[in-house]
């Protein structure tokens, strides 16, 4: 039996740990967020601020599309906009309601935001899961419907907002936290004089990929994806929900759109759970938000480098063209 001290003392430490780790992913969010200081720099650029402002947001799935490209594109059909492409890496809803005030404080004209399935990966334990039966009766006995406490007890536990708050790329912001810490610059990776401040395209070597070989390095990464189950239970499509209606509130032109996705990623999500994806988008529409569902346009074009990501060479430009495009015919439905 365990002496008592003993445990008391594994369990203090457990929760002084993840009291620590926690604090430190949610403040290191919070502090080491690079929009806060492209928004300033904006602010400071009464020329920037007087322009009509079209963002973008999203993961580095998104980061493909050159802002300068879909600016020339629209202004050659009488569009003048300024284009921002703020794709940030391991992006999720619940990081960016962060900076969604200070997005909107700048008036933009039109917000776009790119999704895909992992985005709203269901990490929580499902209700419908069972507890492998215990052999003695004794126990079962002792523990009635153990199943069905664990599963309404410690399924609420998990999906309550103080743990689905802790990011979801925990690695990237400890890495970013070293850096901010052995650095102490703010401006790290990031140039805010651009319109697509948090990567940098000029810099880009990434070649295509040929999928068959895409199939492979993929299998061999393991990739997980637990799922997206019931929307309505969703805390990430919760934070999407709260980000677009925020948005629509300031009077301010929406769009939630798919990124593209090649035959290897297509074919490694269940198909229910494709189904599941599409379903965020038929409520979306419903609740009176333009979308564009068309993940699959590219799914066998060779132009990505990975399934996920579209290169941003003259062979990745065609999804900027068609970008271009969506953001036409989205202003001449909404107008």
């Amino acid at each position: 039996m365990i002496n008592t001290k003993i445990l008391f003392v594994i369990i203090t430490s457990f929760f002084i740990s993840f009291s620590i780790f926690y604090g430190i992913m949610i403040w290191s969010t919070s502090h080491h967020d690079s929009t806060s200081q492209w928004v300033d720099y904006l602010k400071q650029n009464p020329s920037m601020m007087e322009s009509k402002k079209i963002i973008i947001l999203g993961s580095s799935n998104i980061a493909s599309l050159n802002p300068v490209f879909i600016e020339n594109e629209l202004e050659k059909n009488g569009e003048k906009f300024s284009v921002y492409n703020l794709a940030i890496g391991s992006d999720f809803p619940s990081r960016r309601i962060n900076t969604i005030d200070q997005i909107i404080s700048l008036n933009p004209d039109f917000i776009a935001y790119g999704i895909e399935p992992r985005m709203f990966d269901n990490s929580q334990i499902s209700t419908s899961s069972k507890i492998p039966e215990i052999p003695f009766v004794e126990a079962k006995n002792f523990f009635p419907n153990i199943d069905k406490i664990f599963s309404k007890n410690l399924h609420f536990l998990i999906v309550h907002d103080f743990f689905s708050n802790i990011p979801k790329s925990p690695k990237l912001v400890t890495l970013l936290t070293a850096k901010q810490i052995i650095y102490s610059d703010n401006q790290l990776n990031t140039n805010i004089t651009k319109s697509r401040p948090f990567y940098n395209i000029e810099n880009e070597k990434i070649k295509v990929k040929l999928q068959n070989e895409q199939e492979i390095l993929w299998k061999n990464e393991n990739h997980v994806f637990n799922g997206i189950g019931k929307i309505d239970e969703n805390f990430e499509y919760q934070s999407l929900l709260e980000i677009e209606e925020k948005i629509q509130k300031h009077g301010i032109k929406t769009l939630v759109f798919a990124t593209p996705k090649n035959d290897v990623y297509i074919n490694w999500i269940p198909n229910e759970e494709l189904k599941n994806f599409e379903l965020i988008f038929d409520d979306l529409e419903n609740r009176g938000f333009s979308i564009h569902s068309d993940y699959q346009k590219y799914h066998n074009l060779e132009i990505f480098y990975d399934p996920t990501h579209i290169v941003e060479s003259k062979e990745g430009i065609v999804y900027s063209n068609d970008f271009a495009k969506i953001i036409l015919d989205t202003l001449d439905s909404q107008n």
